[in-house]
């Protein structure tokens, strides 16, 4: 029975169309972290498995960068979905450069990707990983909806209160039918913020349009997000398997990350990657050290350069960069500014913080394991509350398509107080202890990716850039150890 590995299998395409992406330097980029647990069986074969996700980059939905593309899913169903297909998704058009979270990057296709053909594979993968033809549409409707939201613009009344123009009610009911709600409640969702005021109980006011623009494309990012963690589930409940004893692992991670401007989603990427070399140090180097002092050998030769100093000034529980972003996030009225402000205060004297002369008041420099990186403040409130109204969240819940209301089944909507500890910082920190300490229970082996040039160009060597990834990722140290060290070992 090949069924679970044919699944394994499907399920690689299926996320990497909605979780990829063409970025600056790669053009199938995982904008996601995966972890993948296998149960080989004693003849050979996959016999069960596990996938687990992390920190899918939402930004990207609304407003990918310059020269780049959305998640691939959109460009795949557009070029190679029927016309009847796109027809029943309320997709009028077929090019891409008609949508607004599409066309504003500039880049559209990508040379070696066949949109038409990879919508067939994806097509293929639903069904082999358990979809059912209902969940296949509700999906694709979902998806459909999400590119759609994009399309909707908003007015000002004499009160600065936003308007939905008529002119867009077509567009809204598209979007609504989509995602199985009516059209009434969806745009009432997005236009109004309910606010609790104490002996009056639950009163609405009317959002401005740049609030209601904000709103949908919350929206947008969360049902997006979250069709993604479903897909995921859906793959799991294919592959499950009764007992896992022991397992093989696969964990394949985004890499370190630095661009003209880097936000929330950068540090966290490079969070990650702090940590996973921080566990790539204890291997080969701390371990290696501990089994030669054990040997009554001379341990002299394993020289190394630590990192907990980087990951205590990011990760640290007290006057750290993301504790004092979940301060300023708890604090009513905090700011992008004043975030930066406490990091000044907090972390004034840390030789890895820096202050960086160019819009002080905005941007944080720090000094990474692998490069010294410039955060812009912007938005890293916004997105590290990552917060969608609870009317929203109860409008989708109540969705009349079964895909949409299992996709919101367990979203909790944090406010107040109760947000501490439920921020996006906070979770992602929680799934990278939780990934860690899973990874410090196996024998381990790595696989370090180095790229020998940032123009994607093929037999083309930059020997400085590659150099500089080889000693930030510790290679030549471990190359070192092995060659003065002992290699092959042998219990006896």
């Amino acid at each position: 029975d090949t069924r679970v590995q044919d699944a394994i299998l499907a399920g690689n395409p299926l996320l990497e169309a909605y979780g990829n992406a063409k970025t600056l330097r790669n053009d199938n980029s995982s904008r996601f972290g995966r972890f993948t647990k296998l149960k080989v069986g004693e003849r050979g074969g996959i016999q069960g498995g596990e996938v687990q996700n992390y920190l899918l980059e939402k930004s990207r939905i609304v407003l990918p960068g310059a020269n780049e593309r959305n998640y691939h899913i959109f460009y795949f169903m557009l070029a190679g979905a029927s016309a009847a297909q796109r027809a029943a998704w309320h997709l009028d058009y077929a090019q891409v450069d008609q949508y607004t979270f599409l066309k504003s990057s500039g880049c559209f296709t990508v040379a070696g990707i066949n949109d038409v053909t990879e919508w067939a594979a994806v097509e293929e993968a639903m069904g082999l990983v358990g979809l059912s033809a209902a969940e296949q549409q509700g999906i694709c409707r979902v998806t459909a909806g999400v590119l759609l939201c994009g399309e909707v613009t908003f007015e000002e009344n004499d009160n600065r209160e936003a308007v939905a123009p008529k002119a867009h009610s077509k567009l809204h009911g598209f979007i609504a039918e989509n995602f199985g709600v009516t059209a009434d409640a969806l745009i009432q969702g997005v236009l109004t913020q309910e606010m609790k005021i104490p002996g009056q109980g639950v009163i609405r006011k009317i959002v401005s349009a740049s609030q209601a623009r904000l709103n949908l494309e919350s929206l947008a990012k969360s049902v997006y997000d979250h069709t993604f963690n479903w897909l995921v589930r859906a793959i799991n409940r294919t592959i499950a398997t009764d007992r896992m004893p022991t397992w093989v692992g696969v964990l394949d991670i985004f890499g370190f990350e630095f661009f003209a401007v880097n936000s929330l989603e950068q540090l966290l990427i490079n969070v990650a990657n702090e940590r996973l070399h921080q566990g790539f140090i204890q291997t080969i180097f701390v371990a290696e050290r501990k089994t030669y002092e054990e040997e009554g050998l001379d341990a002299s030769a394993v020289q190394f350069e630590d990192n907990a100093a980087v990951v205590n000034l990011i990760c640290g529980s007290k006057k750290s960069v993301l504790a004092c972003l979940e301060s300023t996030c708890m604090t009513p009225g905090g700011t992008d500014q004043a975030f930066v402000s406490l990091m000044d205060k907090d972390l004034q004297g840390q030789p890895l913080y820096e202050k960086p002369k160019k819009d002080p008041r905005n941007n944080f420099t720090i000094h990474h394991t692998a490069a010294s990186v410039t955060y812009h403040s912007a938005t890293f409130l916004d997105k590290n509350k990552d917060i969608l109204s609870a009317q929203l969240v109860s409008l989708m819940r109540g969705s009349s398509s079964a895909v949409v209301s299992q996709i919101f089944e367990n979203v909790v909507v944090a406010e107040g107080n109760r947000l501490k500890g439920k921020m996006i910082g906070t979770q992602f920190q929680a799934s990278l202890d939780s990934l860690i300490a899973t990874i410090d229970t196996c024998d381990k082996h790595y696989i370090r990716c180095v790229k020998p040039n940032t123009q994607k160009a093929p037999l083309t060597m930059d020997a400085p850039y590659t150099l500089g990834q080889l000693r930030a990722l510790s290679i030549l140290e471990a190359i070192s150890l092995r060659q003065q060290g002992f290699s092959v070992r042998q219990r006896f």
